[in-house]
C-alpha cells in the first residue's frame, strides 16, 4: 500500500510506468482529510502527424479514484494538475466543528 498527496503525486510516475496495478500495489491519494483509493491508471499520449509520419508523445497519467474523481499528472512539468470530475464532497460540506466555531 502506498499513500501519496498532491505534493508527491509526480513522484509515483515511475511506479505507474512499471505497472504497479498489475503487481497488486494498492495506491491511495490523501487529500488532507481522507485517503481515496486509486481505481485505475491510464497513460495519456498525444499523437500527431508530421511529414507523413505519425508520432506519439507521452503526456502523463490520469488516475481515477473509486469516488469518480480523476487526477492528471503531467509528464513534462512533473507536476500534478487539478482534480477533474465531481467536486470533492468533503470540500463542499462544512464540518460540524467548523460550523460551531464560526457560529461561536
Amino acid at each position: 500500500m502506498i499513500i501519496f498527496n498532491i505534493d508527491s503525486a509526480a513522484l509515483i510516475g515511475p511506479l505507474l510506468k512499471n505497472n504497479a496495478f498489475e503487481q497488486g500495489i494498492a495506491l491511495y491519494f490523501n487529500d488532507g482529510k481522507s485517503n481515496r483509493r486509486v481505481k485505475s491508471c491510464r497513460e495519456i499520449h498525444e499523437e500527431f502527424e508530421g511529414n507523413g509520419m505519425f508520432t506519439s508523445v507521452f503526456m502523463g497519467f490520469r488516475l481515477t479514484f473509486t469516488d469518480g474523481q480523476e487526477l492528471h499528472i503531467h509528464a513534462d512539468s512533473n507536476q500534478a494538475a487539478k482534480l477533474l470530475g465531481q467536486p470533492y464532497q468533503i470540500n463542499n460540506t462544512a464540518s460540524k466543528d467548523l460550523v460551531d466555531w464560526v457560529l461561536g
